[in-house]
């Protein structure tokens, strides 16, 4: 029975991701915004959800703080092998040489973000207000990364093209595709939530580490909407809409783990105490794809007939971390 909820599930998430990516589209040209923007916040967000939910459930419910933040940095990852992965099926040529080179920005923004949530970790300076704790390094990153969407909004506004800004005169069609975002918003989040649980019950008999579990089997279920997205991204050939949606989702992931803990009440997230050592492995080497990802947006090497060596480092840095993870990583 899971099983079938697993791909019936699945297949939900996957049909609405494929149209969410169309309407998004649709929605930069009727709104006079930027497929960067768009991809950044609106898709970004929608696609992080499965996320953002599963791992709240863990910090809250489960009080599994090691399958949060496995999830949470598995998730980072994964979604910059994406990349990697998309570049070696269809062969374009090196996606990030397709990409405007302003998504720097938002990739460094990225690293910032890691780092700073790594130190909260690692040297957590603890806060104790109305029975919550919490590290102080959380609001720091939270105030961060409000910031750093704020900074990218204004950066945005400056690409704006002119077709996008005649289409604001244009408003017939905008109800309808509101609505259709809306729909396919909502099947990605009901979907993602089913499989998410579905893949936990399933994966729980493998008798894996919650952390090994969080950053391989449910990282990669719950990543499963930035896949579909991307993947159709490629297709339209709205390669700003792909890599802004990636960033996106890394952003609202690094987010989603100072959530995690203000809400997990024992006590503030803190390596070697409630968290693995490997999630400090894993974090430094997000850190690493992420700084991948800007050296080929800001230096612009030429097109390779098939794909640019920076997509096997990509897949790279996601196989080594997922060997390290199992081969003892993941170990107190």
């Amino acid at each position: 029975m899971m099983w079938i909820l697993f791909i019936l599930s699945a297949v939900v998430v996957v049909y609405a991701g494929s149209k969410l990516t169309i309407y998004a589209d649709l929605l930069a040209e009727e709104f006079g915004l930027t497929r960067s923007w768009v991809g950044l916040l609106l898709v970004g967000l929608v696609t992080s959800l499965p996320e953002i939910v599963t791992s709240m459930t863990a910090a809250t419910a489960v009080a599994a703080p090691d399958l949060a933040v496995g999830n949470i940095f598995g998730s980072v990852l994964f979604n910059l092998s994406i990349i990697g992965l998309c570049d070696l099926v269809f062969r374009r040529g090196g996606l990030l040489r397709l990409a405007g080179g302003r998504h720097a920005l938002s990739a460094a923004f990225n690293i910032l973000l890691l780092a700073l949530v790594l130190l909260g970790i690692m040297f957590p300076a603890a806060v104790e207000v109305a029975g919550l704790h919490f590290g102080f390094g959380s609001l720091v990153v939270i105030v961060t990364c409000v910031g750093a969407f704020i900074v990218l909004y204004r950066f945005d506004l400056l690409e704006v093209p002119e077709a996008a800004v005649e289409a604001l005169s244009v408003a017939g069609r905008r109800r309808q595709v509101l609505i259709r975002f809306g729909l396919a918003a909502g099947g990605v989040l009901v979907g993602g939530f089913i499989l998410v649980n579905a893949a936990e019950a399933l994966a729980r008999t493998m008798g894996l580490s919650d952390t090994f579990f969080g950053a391989l089997f449910l990282a990669f279920v719950t990543s499963l909407p930035e896949l579909t997205v991307s993947v159709t991204a490629l297709r339209i050939k709205s390669y700003d809409l792909l890599l802004a949606n990636i960033m996106g989702s890394n952003m609202f992931n690094v987010l989603v783990i100072s959530l995690c803990d203000l809400a997990y009440t024992p006590a503030a997230f803190r390596l070697p105490g409630n968290l693995s050592w490997g999630h400090a492995f894993t974090g430094l080497m997000g850190i690493v794809a992420t700084c991948i990802v800007i050296l080929v947006l800001v230096y612009r090497p030429a097109r390779r007939r098939w794909m640019g060596p920076e997509s096997f480092l990509l897949v790279g840095v996601y196989l080594v971390s997922m060997l390290g993870l199992f081969f003892g990583w993941g170990v107190r």
